[in-house]
């Protein structure tokens, strides 16, 4: 078993139109305005490679979360890719027991030179590392206040594992709303831990 932890984190870029219905993106108070509200719960942790991410919207762009599409009146994330800050989070906990950094320059090759936006070929890149190694189980905690995270998880479970081999029943993903002490919290990004076991 082998042990490692990252992280990464963006956040939500907002429409004109939601700046000049609230006077700036963050609703003149230092707080986005939610849309479909945000999760409750306890941030989650489990076994073994940690990794952090978070992500940020853009005009366009569908706000995609473990390869799952959410629909709604949400901002996507910012970024150059689909901005997908759960697997991005996934992909760096994998480089931290391969020691092989994807998100960077592997990355950076694959999305603006070779044109692949979708984060489950970054994810698929760095599992190419792992060698005689095999992911076991995967836990992620996600932070954010907007969108509500619980209704997709059972999507988010199926897609991870169609990317990764691991079955649904070894990844386990949880979700809270921040309380508003981060600006995760506030409705500004998402963040997301992830642990990942090899064996």
């Amino acid at each position: 078993m082998k042990v490692a932890i990252g992280h990464d984190s963006h956040r939500f870029i907002f429409h004109n139109s939601e700046q000049t219905q609230t006077g700036d993106s963050t609703g003149g108070s230092g707080q986005a305005q939610p849309c479909n509200g945000g999760d409750g719960g306890s941030s989650g942790s489990s076994r073994s490679s940690s990794s952090a991410g978070s992500s940020g919207g853009a005009t366009g762009k569908p706000l995609v979360l473990g390869g799952v599409v959410f629909d709604g009146d949400c901002p996507a994330l910012d970024g150059n890719s689909d901005s997908d800050v759960v697997l991005h989070a996934l992909c760096n906990a994998i480089s931290g027991i391969t020691t092989v950094n994807i998100l960077g320059d592997i990355a950076d090759k694959m999305c603006l030179i070779d044109g692949i936006t979708d984060s489950s070929q970054y994810v698929k890149e760095a599992m190419k590392h792992l060698n005689d190694r095999k992911v076991v189980h995967i836990s992620l905690s996600i932070e954010c206040k907007m969108p509500k995270i619980t209704p997709k998880i059972p999507a988010m479970r199926d897609r991870i594992s169609e990317i990764t081999g691991v079955p649904a029943s070894s990844i386990g993903i949880t979700a809270t709303s921040g309380e508003e002490l981060t600006d995760f919290g506030k409705g500004l990004g998402i963040q997301v831990f992830c642990i990942v076991t090899a064996e």
